[in-house]
C-alpha cells in the first residue's frame, strides 16, 4: 500500500481526468487472500470511501473483530462461503478450542509425542505417493545414485 501511495498509482488513476475516473476500486480475494483484500479495503477506504468495494471467496471469520464485521455488513461488501468450508467459520476462540484439545489427547495418549508423529508422517507420505505420480518418479530418481 505504501509503494502505490508512493509511486501515485492509484492517485492516477482514480483521480478526476484518471484512466479509471468514476470506476470502483474492488479488493478481492479467496481465504487469506480475502483476509488481506478486505483488510485493504478497509484501509483504502479512509482515502477513497464510497469508491472502494470489497468482494471475498471464503474469507477467513478471525480476520476482523465482530463491531468490524457489522460495519463491513452494513457497507453490503460480499463474502461468498462454500458449506463445507471451516477456514470462514475460524475464530480465535475455535483455535483455542482445538489447541486445549489437542493437547488434552496428546497428555491422555499411552504413545510418545515422536511415535505419534512418525505415525502421522507416514500416513501422510502414503497418501502423498497415492495422488502424486510426480512424486514417485522424484523419488525413483533420488534412490537410484
Amino acid at each position: 500500500l505504501a509503494r502505490l501511495e508512493e509511486n501515485g498509482v492509484l492517485r492516477d488513476a482514480l483521480a478526476p481526468g484518471g484512466k479509471a475516473c468514476g470506476y470502483n476500486l474492488v479488493c478481492t480475494g479467496h481465504s487469506l487472500g480475502a483476509g488481506i483484500a478486505v483488510l485493504l479495503a478497509l484501509e483504502l477506504r479512509g482515502t477513497w470511501g464510497e469508491a472502494v468495494r470489497f468482494v471475498g471467496f471464503e474469507t477467513p471469520g478471525c480476520t476482523v473483530s465482530p463491531a468490524l464485521a457489522r460495519e463491513i455488513e452494513r457497507l453490503g461488501w460480499v463474502s461468498i462461503v462454500c458449506a463445507q468450508d471451516w477456514a470462514p467459520r475460524a475464530s480465535l476462540r475455535s483455535f483455542q478450542l482445538l489447541r486445549e484439545r489437542v493437547l488434552d489427547e496428546l497428555t491422555d495418549c499411552p504413545l510418545s509425542k515422536a511415535q505419534i508423529l512418525l505415525h502421522l508422517s507416514e500416513r501422510s507420505l502414503r497418501q502423498l505417493v497415492r495422488y502424486s505420480c510426480s512424486f514417485l518418479i522424484g523419488l525413483r530418481l533420488c534412490f537410484a545414485c
